[in-house]
């Protein structure tokens, strides 16, 4: 139970975070938040979670563009190479 309500108000407080960060995003870009470029906390970050997490990333795309591809109803014509 402590966990879970531990989750709970993590998120709660990611959420507060970024309804008074994103307009200031919006307005005036990264440096108008954090003057390093970081946004969040990179402590608990490796190398390994990173490349997993960008690999998912880049397969999600990948899967989106594929679906997109072949499912659009639209004009659009293949332009010979």
């Amino acid at each position: 139970m402590k966990r879970s309500f531990a989750r709970a108000t993590g998120l709660i407080v990611m959420a507060v975070t970024l309804a008074l960060t994103l307009p200031l995003l919006r307005a005036g870009g990264v440096r108008a938040v954090t003057a390093t470029g970081v946004l969040g906390d990179p402590t608990g970050a490796n190398p390994i979670e990173g490349e997993a997490l960008l690999d998912e990333l880049a397969a999600a795309v990948i899967h989106d563009v594929q679906t997109w591809r072949t499912t659009r109803t639209d004009a659009v014509r293949e332009i010979p190479r």
